[in-house]
């Protein structure tokens, strides 16, 4: 099945097209809890007008989306076993063991599932082993993400004039923070929360550049770049004693 994509405030929505089971001329739209989304269309349906049609309710597909994504981090499995739920850019993602072809093992997201692979699969039963396998996965996401969500922040801020010394670990506690000198450290687990989760965070580290403690000056410049960082804050909360505590 084809997936297409649209963007709606910086977040990509990815859908799938398939035929309406019964016949009728309008489109039916369809969000799912595991985070698809399919359009019914009748036969020959013009690609174009779908395609409008899923840009036009963007936002209630965006709200749906992220309603399901907290509503599965409240019932994510503990434990790294077949079909537990890990966390990627806000969704969930059930593991999957496969066989590798290779001597090597590896990871991908293939069918809205976590699959690893593995050249002695074996190792699927060793929750440290798989464990390993995801830390090393999400650093690698980690560098290139932030890298890129820091770039589009910097950009967008004009108070902040250069890419900062950034580095990022796992947190207990925190989310991100600031230091006296500027440079910027991320809690690697925040690869697992929304685009716009990540860049609230980056852009409340930036506005320490500006005012280094959390008196009003800094969230009145906070809300001006960030205008709904109390419900993307609400969203962080949900997730951490999920994630934070992994």
């Amino acid at each position: 099945m084809t997936r297409y994509l649209i963007s709606y405030n910086e977040e990509l929505i990815a859908y799938e097209v398939r035929p309406a089971r019964k016949r009728r001329a309008a489109l039916g739209l369809y969000v799912y809890p595991d985070g698809r989304v399919h359009v019914t269309a009748p036969p020959r349906a013009d690609l174009k007008k779908i395609q409008e049609h899923v840009q036009a309710n963007a936002a209630w597909i965006s709200k749906q989306l992220k309603k399901f994504m907290r509503d599965t981090a409240q019932k994510i499995q503990p434990g790294y076993n077949s079909g537990a739920l890990q966390l990627y850019l806000g969704k969930g993602y059930p593991l999957k063991f496969e066989p590798s072809l290779e001597l090597f093992n590896s990871i991908e997201i293939r069918q809205d599932a976590f699959v690893l692979q593995f050249s002695n699969i074996t190792m699927s039963r060793d929750a440290k082993k798989v464990s390993e396998m995801l830390d090393e996965w999400y650093c690698q996401q980690a560098d290139e993400i932030f890298s890129a969500r820091l770039k589009h922040c910097v950009e967008a801020l004009p108070w902040v004039d250069a890419m900062p010394v950034w580095r990022h670990s796992p947190m207990k506690s925190q989310w991100g923070s600031c230091s006296a000198s500027g440079v910027i450290a991320l809690n690697t687990h925040l690869v697992k929360c929304s685009v716009a989760c990540i860049d609230s965070v980056i852009v409340h580290e930036f506005c320490h550049y500006k005012h280094r403690n959390h008196g009003k000056r800094f969230y009145a410049l906070l809300e001006k770049h960030v205008p709904d960082w109390r419900a993307l804050k609400k969203e962080l909360n949900d997730l951490t004693s999920r994630v934070l505590a992994v």
